[in-house]
């Protein structure tokens, strides 16, 4: 499996889909993320996804859980868009959008509404 950004920091067969991970950009408050999904025989766009994240947010989450900052954004991610693809949401919507936040996560499509937004609480 190849990823798809020169920069990648992540890749992951899940299904039928090869998911890529990478690294964006960092400021001195956020952090991006995008996450592709492909169809691997085909290689075909399932659907991508922009991850947000507050530089604070992210390092209370991995102190939390005893980890790193990449990997608990990477975990958080992953997770999201295996949901995608099990739920099947990829074929009516391709572009989402990811905030990761303390305590909690927001999902939301681009080009929809935010009542259309899937809120998670995270644990404490």
């Amino acid at each position: 499996m190849t990823c798809f950004f020169s920069n990648c920091d992540y890749a992951e067969t899940y299904g039928d889909a090869e998911l890529s991970l990478a690294l964006m950009g960092t400021g001195a408050t956020r952090t991006l993320y995008m996450l592709t999904a492909r169809e691997a025989a085909t290689r075909r766009l399932l659907f991508d996804m922009r991850i947000e994240a507050g530089a604070d947010d992210l390092m209370v989450r991995a102190r939390r859980a005893n980890r790193s900052t990449d990997n608990e954004l990477r975990d958080v991610a992953i997770s999201y868009a295996r949901y995608l693809i099990d739920d099947g949401a990829w074929r009516s919507v391709a572009r989402y959008r990811l905030e990761v936040r303390e305590k909690d996560e927001t999902l939301e499509p681009v080009g929809r509404t935010p009542k259309t937004a899937l809120v998670h609480q995270g644990f404490n």
